[in-house]
């Protein structure tokens, strides 16, 4: 019976430790200050967005060229980031824009957003979307 237990215990473990966290790493490597501005569409159901954190359609984040400020991490929830689970997260979004001293780049639609995401999608079982800002 306590083989019974022990063996539970590591199962439910191991099944808690293979669900990653589903995150959108965004890194600060260029030396200077970088704007980010997520943009959400009007969309009735505003509140049940990933992306709400406010009564605002727009997040914004300012990241500095030195540590701890320069790392922004959000999570999603478990799991990892197949193409319905991005496509449902970036469905959602007006625009995202990123102002460096290098550059802006400006995503104005969903498809571009996706695709931007999609190709910078990392770790085991694509985890999490990593945003490198260089010079």
């Amino acid at each position: 019976m306590n083989n019974g237990k022990y063996v539970l215990f590591i199962f439910c473990f191991l099944a808690a430790y293979c669900s990653p966290m589903r995150k959108i790493n965004i890194k600060n490597r260029s030396g200077g200050d970088v704007d980010v501005t997520w943009k959400l569409k009007d969309l009735d159901s505003l509140y049940l967005s990933p992306f709400f954190l406010s009564n605002s359609k727009t997040v914004a984040f300012h990241l500095k060229s030195n540590k701890p400020y320069n790392d922004i991490k959000m999570s999603f929830g478990m799991g990892s980031w197949p193409k319905d689970s991005l496509y449902a997260i970036t469905e959602r979004l007006e625009s995202l824009e990123i102002k460096s001293h290098g550059g802006t780049i400006f995503l104005d639609s969903s498809d571009k957003i996706f695709s931007f995401l999609y190709h910078r999608r990392k770790g085991i079982g694509n985890r999490k979307i990593e945003i490198l800002i260089t010079k």
